[in-house]
């Protein structure tokens, strides 16, 4: 099994290097979607794992925890009808270094959101395992689900970020070789040391003690939570080690061009209702996925303002949401300068193939003008194309601005949609 290698590329050394930093806690590692392995390739590198035909995870830009606006983990079901069994996906890193036990673990920690368009029993919420290896060489896992907790009742929050300290907190164990539940959930990792082995009267657990080393965390969802689908969200997971930390924070991107909260200097338009914002996020087929953003009518432009986009003007549009739960970015395609680029009068025009731009960004179009005369589109398509997770929250308003790498930006506000589903976001605004 993967728990027995001894070779430690990346993101091992990132661990070994922020335990080794001293201080009360340690450096946030940030990942985001190019620093992700795929599954079976690097065990040292965070990648997916045990996803099934039913299960996605990774880091999108749908939800963030207050104060944070770069992504994280996002898992669901997908493809419905969702068959049991087939709804499970996990986020894992393992560890190479042997002086890392369940004696000298002092934190434990993760940030989590269910969302409210889960149809899966209200119990169920994302899961975070350790995994562990006695000096016999017994592997196995020890999981924290928050229904086995003596802080929550039958139904877990929606729509809002949960941070959990779960060091104190209680956990049942997965044995392998042979596997086997041990359907015991009202031990600490302290109770799971202190006892030893361990039985349900069914079957028996491993016997670890503080010498245990910990190889690997994970975070995921399922399985067995089929009838229903699961929606929900991952951030910050946090383990330390004697009193030393690693933080990790999972962003979609270092994003080029969009600041953590909207800009307050964006050019507006200059008559209500002549901005225009769709997103289309198909249930089955990310290929039909769409984007579509259009202000008409904006205020006085001058060519200059759009840079030289066929040389050296970046462009990324950044969509936000913004209600009582704080801001978050939730969309941030980029065009950059060059190919595809073309002058036009008054502005330019920028074409691309479908999968010649990596965000799934087709068409934008920039005209410049006087009050009421210039104009900007955005459109994109296809499966390379990230959107949100919908519907948009309720109490939400959605912020659209397009940046460019001179400084200029122009922007329109959306907060009376006319169709926001599961599926489909649309809106007219100023």
């Amino acid at each position: 099994m993967l728990l027995g290698m001894t070779s430690a590329p990346r993101l091992v050394l990132c661990l070994c290097l922020a335990l080794a930093a001293g201080g009360a806690r340690a450096d946030v590692v940030v990942i985001d979607p190019s620093q992700l392995a795929a599954p079976g390739v690097d065990p040292f590198a965070w990648s997916p794992a045990n996803v099934r035909a039913n299960g996605a995870i990774a880091i999108t830009p749908a939800s963030s925890p207050p104060g944070d606006g770069g992504g994280s983990i996002q898992m669901d079901t997908v493809n419905p009808p969702i068959v049991n069994g087939q709804d499970k996906a996990d986020l894992e890193i393992y560890f190479a270094d042997p002086g890392l036990t369940l004696g000298d673990l002092t934190s434990l920690a993760f940030a989590w959101q269910r969302a409210s368009t889960s149809t899966v029993p209200v119990h169920l919420s994302p899961v975070l395992r350790v995994a562990f290896q006695t000096a016999g060489g017994q592997q196995g896992l020890l999981i924290w689900e928050a229904v086995y907790q003596t802080q929550y009742g039958g139904a877990m929050p929606t729509d809002v970020w949960v941070d959990e300290d779960v060091i104190g907190g209680r956990f049942w164990m997965r044995a392998f070789g042979p596997s086997r539940t041990i359907d015991v959930y009202n031990l600490t990792l302290a109770g799971w040391i202190a006892a030893g082995a361990v039985s349900d009267g069914v079957d028996a657990g491993w016997d670890i003690d503080a010498d245990t080393r910990v190889v690997g965390v994970g975070v995921g969802f399922g399985s067995g939570w089929g009838g229903g689908e699961f929606h929900g969200f991952v951030d910050a997971v946090t383990l330390g080690f004697a009193g030393l930390e690693t933080i990790w924070d999972f962003d979609f991107v270092n994003s080029l061009l969009c600041p953590a909260i909207p800009s307050d200097t964006c050019a507006g338009g200059t008559a209500p209702e002549r901005a225009v914002l769709s997103m289309r996020n198909h249930a089955t087929n990310a290929a039909r996925d769409r984007l579509r953003f259009k202000s008409r009518r904006g205020e006085s432009v001058d060519v200059a303002d759009f840079g030289d986009p066929r040389v050296d003007t970046d462009y990324q549009l950044c969509v936000w949401s913004d209600g009582p739960g704080g801001t978050t970015l939730i969309a941030d395609p980029e065009a950059p300068a060059g190919e595809g680029w073309k002058a036009r009068r008054n502005g330019f025009r920028y074409k691309q193939p479908d999968g010649a731009n990596p965000d799934g960004l087709r068409k934008i179009r920039l005209r410049a003008g006087e009050d009421g005369k210039s104009r900007i589109a955005v459109k994109g398509k296809g499966a390379l194309l990230v959107l949100p997770t919908l519907p948009i929250a309720e109490d939400d308003a959605v912020v659209v601005q397009l940046h460019n790498s001179t400084g200029a930006c122009w922007e329109a506000s959306f907060d009376a949609p006319r169709e926001n589903t599961s599926t489909l976001y649309r809106s007219r605004g100023e």
